[in-house]
């Protein structure tokens, strides 16, 4: 993402986000993360520390290591038929342990698609999203274990790293980016782009959650959209013209 070069300091009046524009202006606060705002730098120094703090504690004991990572991840088995509901949430914390990527994908799409989103909501409103995509995801998974669709259990933030990318891209769907700093794409291009790797892991065999990415994609769109509001209204009118 492109920023402009004029960037708001810690206590000034922050600008409105230009939607339209090529570029996106947003606070940089006086404490950050490689000068990223506080929701989305806690969020990326949380993820990595917890990934660090697991590596070392199943180096020292991997006995205990080993089992407070398994109480973390979503296992829909052990939240539908053990109450287990905290893996709704706590599976976005932890990571694949097998290598880095899953960890790096992840940070690097609450880096860049993140700030935006947070200068325009403010850091409570982007913590209640951050918060429902994750446990959108969480449901959706719980919902394809239900269906048959998958058995296998889930860990990370992509929920919410997809659930950020559908807002950028309905939010900003004109502005334009490079994507892997190669490719110059709008948000809108970006989401349709988003589904179709989604369909792809669908029909190859891959060990990615697409029930927890298509979770956190609904999830925010709903929030976005807001497909519920002035419901009666479209109802009423709907009888009328049946009526008619």
């Amino acid at each position: 993402m492109r920023q402009c070069s004029e960037q708001i300091r810690g206590g000034a009046k922050k600008p409105q986000p230009n939607r339209g524009g090529d570029c996106l202006r947003f606070s940089v606060p006086k404490w950050s993360l490689f000068g990223l705002p506080p929701v989305i730098s806690t969020l990326i120094a949380t993820i990595v520390g917890v990934q660090i703090a697991f590596f070392l504690l199943i180096f020292i004991n991997p006995l205990w290591g080993t089992t407070l990572y398994a109480t973390l991840v979503l296992d829909p088995r052990a939240v539908l038929q053990q109450g287990q509901v905290w893996r709704l949430l706590t599976y976005a914390l932890v990571h694949d342990l097998s290598g880095p990527m899953h960890l790096l994908f992840n940070a690097i799409s609450l880096a860049v698609l993140g700030p935006a989103l947070e200068d325009m909501w403010g850091t409570k409103g982007l913590l209640r999203f951050t918060f429902a995509t994750v446990l959108g995801g969480g449901v959706s998974v719980c919902l394809a274990y239900m269906l048959g669709l998958t058995h296998a259990s889930v860990v990370g933030a992509s929920a919410a790293a997809m659930g950020m990318l559908t807002a950028f891209g309905i939010v900003f769907p004109k502005h334009q980016f490079l994507l892997w700093g190669l490719v110059a794409v709008t948000g809108r291009q970006l989401i349709g782009i988003a589904v179709a790797i989604e369909l792809l892991y669908v029909l190859l065999p891959t060990n990615i959650s697409t029930a927890a990415h298509v979770g956190g994609m609904i999830t925010a769109a709903m929030i976005i959209t807001k497909p519920w509001r002035n419901w009666r209204a479209r109802l009423v009118s709907l009888l009328q013209r049946n009526q008619s």
